[in-house]
C-alpha cells in the first residue's frame, strides 16, 4: 500500500506547495484542483482497504493505518504540550493548538519538530482570528470531529461539515450561510463577533422574506441527491424517492448513483418533489425552505449568541 500511493502523496504535496506560493489566480486554481483530485484518490484508497468487497482490500491493513494515525496524533499532542501549547481540538490528521502571545515562528518550530520526530510531512496552515467547533446533537458536551467554522488572520474562511459544504443543500441556503460567515469574518474580538452575529438575524429575515414573496431564482431552490439502492428496496417514502418515481414514470433513468435534481413542492398530506428534468412549473413549499434557512442560521449563530 505505501508503495502504491507514494507517488500520489508526493505529487499532492508538490501541488499544495505550488498553490501556496503562486500569485497567478488561474495557475493557483489549477494547482488547487489537481491537489484536490489527488486527495480523493488517496481517500478512496484508504476506504477500499476496509471495504469487504474490494478486490485489493484488506481489513488488517485498514486497522493498521488507523492505529498508526492515532499513535502519530498522540505523539504530536505530547510534543505540543511539552512546548506549553494547549491542544484545543484534533481530528485524523489535524491539530488546533493555542499558546498565549505565541508567534508564527513558534508554531513553525513546533511543526518542524513534529515532522522530524514522526517522519511525516507537517504543514502550518496559519493562525485563526476565531474558530467555532460545533457540538454533537446527541452529546452536547462533546464537539463533533469534523464540524467547525472560523476565519484565519488573513481573512480566509474555513468551514467543514456545515450546510454550505453539503451538496444536497439548496443554493439559497448555501448563499445565506456563506454571507453570514463573510459578515462574521469582519470580527476581531469576541465582542465584535457577537455584534456581527446579532446583525445576521436580520439577514435571515431578508432571505425568509424572499421565500415568502417569491423573489427567488428557481435554480436556487434545487436539491441534489441520489439513491443508494433500487427504488423497490425502499419501504419509507422520502422526497428523493418521490422524485425518482416521477422520473421513472417519464421513462428517465433514476437508479442508484444517478443524481436527482428536484424542488420541494406543496402537496397536502404526502411527499412531493418535482424533478426539474420533468417540469419547470411548480409551486414550491415555502415552509420547508424557511425551515432549512432557519436550521442553517442556527448552525452558525447559536454557538455565538444562543437560540435565535
Amino acid at each position: 500500500m505505501p508503495r502504491a500511493i507514494e507517488s500520489i502523496i508526493t505529487r499532492r504535496l508538490i501541488y499544495k506547495m505550488l498553490y501556496r506560493s503562486e500569485d497567478n489566480s488561474v495557475s493557483k486554481e489549477i494547482y488547487k484542483a489537481r491537489s484536490d483530485a489527488l486527495k480523493w484518490i488517496l481517500v478512496t484508497s484508504f476506504g477500499y482497504l476496509g471495504f469487504r468487497k474490494a478486490k485489493f482490500g484488506r481489513r488488517e491493513a485498514h486497522m493498521a493505518v488507523c492505529s498508526y494515525a492515532r499513535e502519530v496524533l498522540l505523539r504530536s499532542i505530547k510534543i505540543a504540550e511539552r512546548r506549553r501549547f494547549k491542544v484545543i481540538h484534533g481530528i485524523v490528521d489535524s491539530l488546533w493548538i493555542w499558546k498565549k502571545n505565541a508567534s508564527d515562528d513558534e508554531y513553525l518550530e513546533l511543526a518542524e519538530e513534529i515532522e522530524n520526530k514522526t517522519g511525516l510531512p507537517v504543514s502550518y496552515e496559519g493562525r485563526y482570528k476565531w474558530i467555532v467547533f460545533l457540538k454533537s446533537k446527541t452529546h452536547s458536551s462533546r464537539p463533533v470531529n469534523n464540524r467547525y467554522f472560523g476565519v484565519l488572520r488573513n481573512n480566509t474562511l474555513k468551514y467543514r461539515g456545515i450546510e454550505a459544504r453539503r451538496r444536497d443543500t439548496p443554493p439559497i441556503v448555501k448563499k445565506m450561510q456563506i454571507e453570514m460567515l463573510n459578515n462574521l469574518s469582519r470580527a476581531n474580538s469576541h465582542q465584535q463577533l457577537v455584534k456581527e452575529a446579532e446583525k445576521c438575524k436580520q439577514l435571515l429575515n431578508q432571505y425568509i422574506r424572499r421565500i415568502v414573496v417569491g423573489n427567488v431564482d428557481p435554480e436556487d431552490l434545487v436539491i441534489s441527491r441520489s439513491l443508494c439502492a433500487p427504488i423497490e428496496i425502499y419501504s419509507n417514502n422520502t422526497y428523493t424517492l418521490s422524485a425518482a418515481k416521477i422520473l421513472r414514470r417519464e421513462g428517465i433513468d433514476a437508479g442508484p448513483g444517478v443524481m436527482l435534481n428536484y424542488v420541494l413542492c406543496r402537496d397536502e398530506g404526502s411527499f412531493k418533489a418535482v424533478p426539474i428534468d420533468v417540469s419547470t412549473t411548480y409551486s414550491y413549499d415555502s415552509r420547508k425552505y424557511i425551515e432549512m434557512l432557519k436550521r442553517a442560521a442556527s448552525t452558525i449563530l447559536e454557538p455565538i449568541i444562543g437560540k435565535i
